[in-house]
């Protein structure tokens, strides 16, 4: 993390670039585990239960994440 001084990768901009890379982070652990549980039981991939709605989850999961930690950061104290 950089200081909220930092104006070019510090600041509100700077923590929702942050929350977006940890969910694409997550995202590509979620999506390889159900992939080698597919592979592990030889059926394709994503289409097993729960699995249906991941691809949903994750584009919310992209614009909650980033959008809170925009807010959130524009209204916490800096100092």
């Amino acid at each position: 993390n950089y200081g909220s001084m930092d104006e070019l990768r510090g600041g509100p901009k700077g923590a929702a670039l942050l929350a977006f890379h940890t969910m694409v982070s997550t995202s590509v652990i979620r999506v390889s585990g159900a992939l080698g549980v597919a592979i592990v039981q030889h059926r394709l991939a994503l289409g097993g239960a729960g699995e249906d709605l991941l691809m949903p989850e994750i584009a919310f999961g992209m614009m909650l994440m980033t959008g809170w930690r925009f807010v959130h950061s524009m209204y916490t104290p800096r100092y």
